[in-house]
């Protein structure tokens, strides 16, 4: 029932949760690279939000085209990706990844298709919003190591693309 519903397009056997379940072990070779990286932390998150900044700006004017989570003033967040919702999502992808800018679909099944929330009270059209948000979202890199001329560079390709 799936695969007639949702393209696979965009994911893989990677994206699929057969059973619940966490891993929180922390390997000690992490833990030494972590401890290290917490004294820069804050420049990361400072260098990842004025990234998150630079495209919201450039990418607002898209609306309807484009649609960018609400940020609340005085708002830090680690900016580990940027999201945003993009009408022509898969044409997008494809635009992009031709441009080889790193875009990406992370969660392209909801919580309620997966398989392990497998149950006759879930199926496709249960939860529209979360499938429609599941269809549209792209992850763009952010990180600190992103230039301000590659962040340029993605919002003119998507501005070239919805043109």
């Amino acid at each position: 029932m799936l695969a007639t519903k949702i393209p696979q397009l965009w994911y893989s056997i990677r994206d699929l949760v057969e059973f619940w379940g966490v891993n929180m072990r922390l390997q000690p070779l992490q833990a030494i690279v972590a401890g290290h990286e917490l004294d820069d932390l804050q420049i990361v998150f400072e260098k990842r939000n004025w990234n998150a900044a630079r495209l919201d700006r450039g990418l607002k004017p898209l609306t309807p085209d484009v649609v960018l989570p609400p940020r609340p003033s005085g708002f830090i967040g680690t900016q580990a990706l940027y999201k945003g919702l993009f009408e022509k999502r898969d044409q997008l992808l494809i635009h992009l990844q031709n441009h080889e800018i790193e875009a990406k679909v992370h969660y392209p099944l909801p919580l309620h298709l997966q398989p392990a929330a497998r149950s006759p009270i879930y199926s496709f059209g249960t939860f529209p919003l979360a499938e429609w948000q599941a269809s549209h979202l792209i992850m763009l890199p952010v990180h600190q190591f992103v230039e301000m001329e590659q962040i340029d560079f993605m919002v003119e390709t998507m501005w070239d693309f919805y043109q």
